[in-house]
């Protein structure tokens, strides 16, 4: 019988520490794509993934999706609204 083995790691949402607890083999698109389930229960999607300390474009997340969640260093994940990220997109258009 095979076991499941999982990783427990922290990982930041809009600076405060939190635990998850995945799937050892779980892959960084499939936690994205759960934490985006999870949010949008609140009203909330994900405006910034930083890792390593640099904000991922889409390009970057696109191409580290397959990779497995124990093989990506230091996640920081900020949140906001809808209408909060319009906001910021039109004044940065303005800009």
């Amino acid at each position: 019988m095979k076991q499941e083995v999982s990783t427990n790691r922290t990982i930041r949402i809009n600076g405060a520490d939190t635990p998850i607890s995945a799937d050892k083999n779980a892959d960084f698109g499939t936690f994205i794509d759960g934490l985006n389930r999870d949010i949008t229960k609140n009203q909330q999607v994900i405006s910034t993934i930083n890792v390593n300390g640099k904000a991922l474009s889409e390009k970057d997340e696109a191409a580290i999706r397959a990779l497995p969640i124990e093989n990506i260093g230091d996640i920081e994940i900020f949140t906001s609204s809808p209408v909060d990220l319009a906001y910021e997109t039109l004044d940065t258009l303005g800009q």
